[in-house]
């Protein structure tokens, strides 16, 4: 397994737990259901990795710059936001029979 899933003739380089329990199957005659392949692999310490997905075109200036801009925007609407909550109360607060009025 070491040698990876092209040694063994498929194309790609990931392991399925599918494709383990066939090889666990030609190598000891000994059918698995690809969760049940699963229990002998976690008890010799083998377990799932999956790599961090990054494009190839990733620009950290450009991702940096938007979540710069992105953030003012928040605060900026964030403030706003509060403002017209505010601004409802006191209409609401000043209208005959509003809260505090008895």
């Amino acid at each position: 397994m070491e040698r990876g899933p092209a040694a063994r003739g498929w194309d790609d380089q990931r392991w399925t737990l599918a494709r383990i329990a066939v090889v666990i199957r030609e190598l000891f005659d000994v059918d698995h259901t690809p969760r049940g392949a699963a229990y002998p692999l976690h008890r010799i310490g083998w377990f799932p990795r999956v790599p961090a997905a990054r494009a190839a075109e990733r620009d950290e200036e450009a991702i940096t710059a938007w979540r710069t801009e992105g953030l003012t925007f928040q605060s900026q609407y964030a403030v706003v936001a509060s403002q017209q909550v505010q601004d409802a109360g006191d209409r609401l607060g000043s209208a005959p029979g509003g809260p505090g009025k008895g």
